[in-house]
Order: C-alpha cells, then sequence, then structure tokens
C-alpha cells in the first residue's frame, strides 16, 4: 500500500474476492471517490461536495436520513469500539428524523449506547410520540433520575417497562434494548433482561391504529407535540 496528501492505493495481488473496511473520523476526513480498476491509474474529477457540519445525520441503511438540530457535537468518543457519537449537551440539540413507512414495525427491537453526564431529572433519549395516543405505536425511551424507561402506547393505553432504581450511573457508558411484538415488551440494559410485559403491540397497525407515523427525535422529546 502506498498513500500520498490526496489518495491511497492499494495492490491485489492475484484474482479473488476481497473486503474492504472503510473507517472514517466525523470531524472532517472526506472520501471523495473510491473507485476499483485494472490500470492502476488515478481518477480525475471531484467527487460529491461533503456536507456542512451539523447538517445531515445519514442513515446507513439509507432509509430516512435525519438533521442535526441546535448545537450537537458529533465525532466524539464512543463507547470502546473505535466508533464515535453524539454530544447532546446544551438546549434544543438533538437529531430528527423524518417517519418512512419502514418503520411501522409491528415486531422489532430499539438498541443503543448512551452516557448521561448526570442522573438528576428526566431526559428523553428517543422519541417517537406526540400528545394524546392518536394511530397507536407512540414510543419513548427515557431516563428517569437513575433508571432507564421505555413507554409503548396503542390507541388507548400505555405500557411500561423499566430498570430498576440506581442501574444507570453518570459518564458510565450503558446499553438498552427494547424489544416488542409478539414475544411482549422486553427491556435489556448492559444484555441483562431487566423487564417484561405482556403487550404483545408494535409501532404498526398492531396497535390498534395505523400505526406512529410521528418524526424520531434523538435527544430530545416529543411527547407533549401535536402529531405529525
Amino acid at each position: 500500500m502506498s498513500s500520498g496528501t490526496s489518495n491511497v492505493s492499494f495492490t491485489i495481488p492475484a484474482a479473488g474476492t476481497y473486503t474492504f473496511d472503510v473507517w472514517m473520523r466525523e470531524d472532517g476526513t472526506l472520501i471523495d471517490k473510491f473507485v476499483l480498476n485494472t490500470s492502476g491509474s488515478q481518477p480525475s474529477g471531484s467527487g460529491p461536495t461533503e456536507s456542512e457540519a451539523g447538517g445531515t445525520a445519514a442513515d446507513d441503511i439509507g432509509v430516512s436520513d435525519g438533521s442535526f438540530e441546535g448545537t450537537p457535537t458529533a465525532g466524539t468518543s464512543g463507547f470502546g469500539d473505535g466508533g464515535t457519537s453524539i454530544d447532546f449537551t446544551g438546549t434544543d440539540t438533538f437529531v430528527e428524523v423524518p417517519h418512512d413507512p419502514a418503520y411501522l414495525l409491528n415486531n422489532g427491537t430499539l438498541a443503543f449506547w448512551f452516557r448521561p453526564g448526570d442522573t438528576s431529572g428526566t431526559q428523553t433519549m428517543v422519541s417517537k410520540d406526540a400528545t394524546n395516543y392518536v394511530t397507536g405505536g407512540h414510543i419513548r425511551v427515557y431516563l428517569n433520575g437513575n433508571r432507564v424507561e421505555c413507554r409503548l402506547q396503542r390507541t388507548s393505553s400505555s405500557k411500561y417497562v423499566s430498570s430498576s432504581s440506581g442501574s444507570v450511573s453518570a459518564n458510565t457508558w450503558h446499553h438498552v434494548a427494547v424489544g416488542f411484538g409478539s414475544g411482549g415488551l422486553r427491556m435489556y440494559l448492559n444484555g441483562v433482561l431487566v423487564d417484561t410485559d405482556s403487550h404483545t403491540a408494535g409501532l404498526g397497525t398492531s396497535s390498534g391504529g395505523v400505526g406512529n407515523e410521528e418524526p424520531i427525535l434523538f435527544g430530545a422529546d416529543l411527547w407533549q407535540s401535536s402529531s405529525g
């Protein structure tokens, strides 16, 4: 492998199947082109423009890109695997992802890592919600002091699962996963099942209506917002 100030080239020793793992920092590194050819010549021209800082939050599977609102800090250290995270410190700082029909899941799991700066009060981490029950399937995952809770709604009722008091510590990475659907409502914290409910509805039509058509907010709350 040889490298210069603007390109990196790889020499493939023989025909075959190869995998390239490309890791990028979120604070400025830009991959302009990724081209495979047999001649070894460098590509000409320019690739797509770089996204503005604080602009698009790209969806890795291409369903629905989000947008950074306020001043979240992307590219901060993530949980010990070389990845990165987003710091939501500040007021009115969040990521908003528009609704897509692909999110009308009757069975699924919502899972993510989080690291709270403190464990005081109520801090919403993920919200796909609105005031009242509306069309069903509203979901909200939040910290209530030093425990994590999830509320999932049908068109006429709410169900809750939560971890125990004292299970969440400030300045410590935790992993939460909430499973919903035919297997019931389940919460895992750091890989351990901590609570269950027999509720078998999800975010789609199993909730009793057409399902949850609200946007998704990371780092902020929608439960007091009007639908849509």
